[in-house]
């Protein structure tokens, strides 16, 4: 079975349950939330060298990133695929997934979770 650490509330985290949820594999969540002081297992730097969200052990491999872990599954995992099998298809994908998760995600979603949810509940700091 799949372990993903992480949480649902995260966008990087939902969009590698949805993969496994396309391709009917069954998982796990192991609530990890990095920026709660103690939150992550012992080796969570081993199983996310960038202390980020989402990681997923399948077995015993392990991998960080939510692109790459959705890209390992739908290697690995060939029925239901999520990713175009032609090259220059793949090639736009990917970029709107960059796209997404960097300029979106780190310029508008970031921010607001943290002004909403980790300063005020984390840090115990009013939202500015």
């Amino acid at each position: 079975m799949l372990k993903i650490y992480g949480v649902p509330i995260s966008v990087h985290t939902r969009k590698v349950v949805v993969v496994s949820i396309i391709k009917n594999l069954p998982y796990e969540i192991i609530p990890v939330v990095p920026v709660i002081p103690g939150n992550p297992p012992p080796n969570w730097h081993e199983l996310s060298p960038g202390g980020t969200i989402p990681a997923l052990s399948d077995g015993d491999f392990t991998v960080a990133d939510s692109t790459a872990i959705c890209t390992y599954l739908d290697h690995t995992y060939k029925a239901h695929p999520v990713y175009p099998e032609a090259a220059q298809e793949l090639a736009r994908v990917l970029s709107l997934e960059a796209y997404a998760g960097e300029r979106l995600f780190r310029g508008v979603v970031r921010e607001l979770f943290h002004e909403v949810f980790v300063h005020p509940k984390v840090h115990n700091r009013p939202t500015d």
